[in-house]
């Protein structure tokens, strides 16, 4: 599919908020707690049960993750073989200011 470099850029800053809710989410996921409340036959079990499967969740996220680094790569390329036209070379624009000459 062929798009815009300006297309290309908006659905990159997408990809990007995208991974960051993902990676988040991929990090509550990880994470089980075991709770043990009471003691002898009164103990109770209170599990944190993720609400996503761990692996499918680090699945989408190495999927942005291989988008985002593809589109950038086709970018930065496009930039490297397009050419603009200046109107003034940097050249001149940072020669240094001269000094006025003195009167005698």
């Amino acid at each position: 599919m062929q798009i815009t470099i300006n297309e290309a850029m908006v659905q990159l800053k997408i990809a990007k908020e995208r991974l960051s809710d993902l990676k988040s989410l991929r990090d509550e996921c990880a994470s089980e707690t075991t709770s043990t409340y009471g003691f002898g036959e009164n103990q109770r079990v209170n599990e944190k049960k993720p609400k996503f499967d761990v692996v499918e969740v680090d699945k989408k996220v190495s999927l942005l993750e291989i988008f985002i680094y593809k589109v950038d790569a086709l970018i930065k390329t496009s930039n490297a073989l397009t050419k603009i036209d200046v109107s003034i070379g940097v050249e001149e624009l940072l020669t240094p200011i001269s000094q006025p000459t003195q009167a005698s």
